[in-house]
């Protein structure tokens, strides 16, 4: 929540929206509608209409090949007897419509299951303090019915919770809740943007709590079954730059609207007030971490003394004088939420998802251009990130992916930089902290190789 100032650009919304649309591929259907032929998407041949159509509002042009267009009905000129219905109705109004649309009802069940997870499961997985489950599981929800950017999200979260949670474990139905994820967000990203420079006390929460649902989203994705297999894996390092420029959005929202995040009669005041007091706690008294932590920080802050890495790439963003004060603000924070972490673990969950917006612009903007420090420091923060991934289902493993890509980026840059024995250490403390083997075995093959000419190997 205490960041500096950061506010989400167009820009980023519309990466997360193209990097969420890529193709499925599926097995050909011979009977699937017309549009799900045109968009090559397996089609359920349920309809018309079908689910891939109800879920991209396309109902009205849902039809099988070679189908025959429907017998109109013949209206009968002998008036009928009048029923209770028609009786009851004013003069001049048109009699109650008895059969609800097959397009609308399926659409209808499909955004009641999903409204439904939300406010039995989902919403947990957002829940910080014990004051947050009240309005996450009600106030949201209501918001939700203004604001469609919130309603999307929350169709969209669910929709990866049933697949990634183990709810839906039939294929078809993985894929039709996965397509109804990109479609949900797509929508919610594209509403969302339009709202961006219109923030207000009235849909300023909704703004807040998107903004995170987005954040999570793109941890998220990768855990579906049908991005693992149909996607080309676009590296780690690339995903955790963007997750954390969209965390500082979301710490940017707040920033800019502290005064309603600490009302006392607001939804969210008791949870922000609790939140800071710990944070306030742990700053003044910090809190002995154990030595095999407090080692790894403590060479953390040599490496940046010893000005080791600061010839590689500076120039193209910051000067040495400002990239050393960003990477000891960092560790500075970084031990903070370590202790936070040891501390509140039980009643502040997942503060470590603040220190992108805590570490500051210039360090984000260092290591999503592969500064070897940053990713350094990024790595001992993903230790964390791990942490929350066994609370979490969201973050799930991109903790431990990250220190696995990062560990080897920098142990592959060692052609052009002297890697002394302390990176070797911290290397080798981030990879057992998430259970992986020792840095001496890597495979470099493996690496993401943009990042690898990044790092001018």
């Amino acid at each position: 929540m205490l960041s500096s100032r950061w506010t989400p650009t167009a820009g980023t919304h519309r990466s997360l929206s193209r990097a969420m649309q890529k193709r499925i591929s599926h097995t050909k259907s011979r009977k699937g509608c017309r549009n799900c032929k045109k968009r090559h998407v397996k089609c359920d041949e349920q309809g018309p209409p079908c689910f891939n159509c109800v879920v991209r509002s396309t109902t009205n042009t849902c039809s099988l090949p070679n189908s025959a267009s429907p017998t109109p009905v013949r209206q009968s000129k002998t008036p009928p007897v009048s029923s209770s219905s028609e009786l009851l109705q004013p003069p001049g109004l048109p009699p109650l419509t008895r059969v609800v649309s097959a397009s609308a009802q399926s659409r209808r069940m499909l955004e009641l299951r999903l409204m439904h997870r939300w406010s039995t499961t989902t919403y947990q997985s957002f829940c910080s303090t014990v004051y947050d489950p009240p309005w996450l599981q009600s106030y949201v929800p209501e918001c939700a019915l203004e604001h469609d950017y919130l309603l999307y999200g929350i169709f969209a979260m669910s929709s990866l919770d049933l697949i990634i949670g183990g709810s839906v474990v039939d294929e078809t139905q993985t894929q039709m809740y996965f397509q109804a994820a990109l479609e949900y967000y797509d929508k919610a990203s594209e509403s969302f943007r339009q709202q961006l420079s219109n923030i207000t006390p009235t849909n300023f929460h909704s703004m807040y709590m998107f903004a995170f649902m987005a954040a999570a989203m793109y941890m998220a994705r990768p855990l579906c079954p049908l991005e693992q297999r149909n996607r080309q894996p676009e590296g780690v390092i690339g995903r955790a730059a963007v997750v954390m420029k969209l965390l500082m959005a979301c710490s940017g929202l707040a920033d800019q609207n502290v005064g309603q995040l600490l009302d006392v009669n607001g939804v969210s005041g008791s949870s922000v007030t609790t939140t800071i007091t710990a944070i306030g706690n742990v700053v003044r008294s910090p809190q002995y971490l154990g030595s095999s932590t407090e080692e790894a920080l403590a060479r953390l802050r040599n490496l940046i003394e010893a000005d080791a890495f600061l010839n590689l790439g500076r120039g193209a963003f910051a000067t040495p004088s400002s990239l050393t004060a960003s990477y000891q603000n960092a560790v500075r924070w970084l031990r903070v939420s370590f202790g936070m972490e040891a501390k509140y673990n039980e009643t502040v969950m997942g503060f470590c998802l603040a220190w992108p917006a805590l570490a500051g612009t210039d360090f984000v903007e260092a290591f999503s251009k592969a500064d070897v420090m940053a990713m350094l420091i990024v790595m001992h923060w993903a230790v964390l990130l791990d942490r929350l991934g066994s609370l979490v289902w969201w973050a799930a493993s991109m903790g431990r992916d990250l220190v696995r890509e990062i560990s080897k980026a920098v142990l592959q840059s060692k052609a052009q930089v002297a890697v002394g024995p302390e990176i070797h250490q911290s290397i080798e403390w981030a990879r057992q902290q998430v259970g992986l083997t020792s840095e001496l075995e890597f495979d470099f093959s493996s690496v993401n190789p943009s990042f690898m000419g990044l790092l001018g190997t």
